[in-house]
C-alpha cells in the first residue's frame, strides 16, 4: 500500500508538471522594449511584466537603444535625456523581472537616428573611421555589460544585426574578449536572418548562436497553417548546417508577426500598411511551434518581439508587434504553459 501511494504521488507530480505542447529546457522568452527615458520604471512596466508572466514566459530580454546620427558616423550615443532608457530604468525593470521570477537577457541595440538600417554601417576601407567607431561601440557595450554583470543577468548580447561590420574580425575578437572580462555569463549575439549568420566569424567565442528569424513565411495574404509548417523546412535546414559547423545551441533572439493583413509575408517590415488582422499572427505563431518547438536539438529557445510596457497596449485595432490583447497571445499560453 506505501509503494502504491508513494508511486500515486509521483504520477500526480508529473502530472501537474507537465504542460502541453512545452519543451522541457527551452527560453521561453519575450522582448521587452521602450525608446524613451523612464518608461521602464513606472509602475505600469511592472504590471506590464505581470501580464507575460501570465503566459508562462520564463526570459524576458530587456532592450536598450543607443544611437549614432549617420550611416557613416563613428559616435555612438546614448541619449539618456530622452530616447534611452537610463541606467536607474535598466536597473529597475530588471530587479522588477527577476522578483517576477523571470530570467534575463540584457540586449543593447544600435540604431541610426537618420533612419538607416543598422546593419548597412560600413565604413569600407577607411581605417580611421573603423578604428574610432570601434572605440566608440566597446565604450558603449562594455558600458552595459558592467551592468549586467552588477545585477546578476543571465544572457548578455553583444550586438544586433551589424552584418555590414563582420569582415573586422580583430576588433570584434577584442570587444569579447573584454566583454568576457567584465561579464562572467554567457553571451549571444543576434544575427539576421538573411544570411548575415554565415558570415559571423566569432560564433565559437560566445555561448549561443542568436538569429533574429524574421523569414518570410508564405506569399499569399491567406495561407494556411499547413502551407506555413512547411515553409520552415528550409529554414530548419540551414539552421541545422550552422549549428554543427559552430557547434553551439541555436536561440532566436528574436521572431514576430504584426497583426497586420499580410504580415507573413515580409515580417520584418514594422511599416506595411494595411488593415488589422490579429488572426495572421496567431497563425504564424501557431506555425513557429508546431514546426520549430522543440523538434531539433540544436534549438535553445526564443524571444518574441516584442512586449511593450504599457499593460494596456495592443488589442483586436493594433497593427503591431505585441501580442498582448490579442489571439496571439492565447497561442503562447497554450505552448508557454500560462
Amino acid at each position: 500500500m506505501a509503494c502504491a501511494m508513494r508511486t500515486f504521488a509521483i504520477v500526480a507530480v508529473m502530472l501537474a508538471l507537465w504542460v502541453p505542447g512545452a519543451a522541457a529546457g527551452l527560453m521561453e522568452g519575450m522582448n521587452v522594449a521602450a525608446w524613451w527615458h523612464g518608461l521602464y520604471a513606472r509602475p505600469e512596466a511592472r504590471e506590464s511584466l505581470l501580464g507575460l508572466r501570465r503566459t508562462g514566459a520564463d526570459w524576458v530580454a530587456v532592450v536598450v537603444t543607443c544611437y549614432q546620427r549617420e550611416r557613416d558616423s563613428t559616435e555612438i550615443l546614448c541619449l539618456e535625456e530622452s530616447r534611452t532608457p537610463t541606467m536607474d530604468d535598466l536597473r529597475t525593470i530588471i530587479r522588477w523581472a527577476k522578483g517576477l521570477g523571470f530570467r534575463v537577457m540584457l540586449k543593447p541595440h544600435l540604431d541610426v537616428l537618420d533612419g538607416t538600417w543598422r546593419g548597412l554601417i560600413d565604413f569600407g576601407r577607411e581605417e580611421e573611421k573603423w578604428r574610432a567607431w570601434f572605440d566608440s561601440y566597446r565604450k558603449f557595450i562594455l558600458r552595459y555589460a558592467a551592468l549586467a554583470a552588477a545585477e546578476g543577468v543571465d544572457l548578455f548580447c553583444v550586438g544586433v544585426e551589424l552584418g555590414g561590420t563582420m569582415g573586422r574580425v580583430r576588433e570584434w575578437g577584442s570587444v569579447i574578449r573584454e566583454i568576457r572580462r567584465t561579464y562572467p555569463g554567457p553571451l549571444t549575439y543576434a544575427a539576421n536572418w538573411d544570411g548575415e549568420m554565415w558570415k559571423v566569424p566569432f560564433w565559437k567565442d560566445l555561448d549561443y548562436v542568436g538569429i533574429d528569424a524574421y523569414y518570410p513565411l508564405t506569399g499569399s495574404f491567406s495561407p494556411s497553417l499547413d502551407e506555413l509548417v512547411r515553409a520552415w523546412n528550409g529554414p530548419l535546414r540551414g539552421l541545422g548546417c550552422l549549428a554543427k559547423r559552430v557547434g553551439n545551441p541555436i536561440l532566436f533572439t528574436e521572431i514576430g508577426y504584426r497583426s497586420v493583413d499580410g504580415a507573413l509575408r515580409e515580417p520584418w517590415r514594422w511599416d506595411n500598411p494595411g488593415k488589422p488582422d490579429p488572426q495572421e499572427q496567431a497563425l504564424g505563431y501557431r506555425a513557429f511551434f508546431e514546426a520549430v518547438w522543440g523538434k531539433e536539438s540544436w534549438f535553445a529557445g526564443a524571444f518574441f518581439w516584442h512586449w511593450e510596457v504599457d499593460p494596456d497596449a495592443g488589442g483586436p485595432g493594433d497593427t503591431g508587434y505585441t501580442p498582448q490583447g490579442k489571439p496571439a497571445e492565447g497561442v503562447l499560453r497554450e505552448y508557454f504553459g500560462g
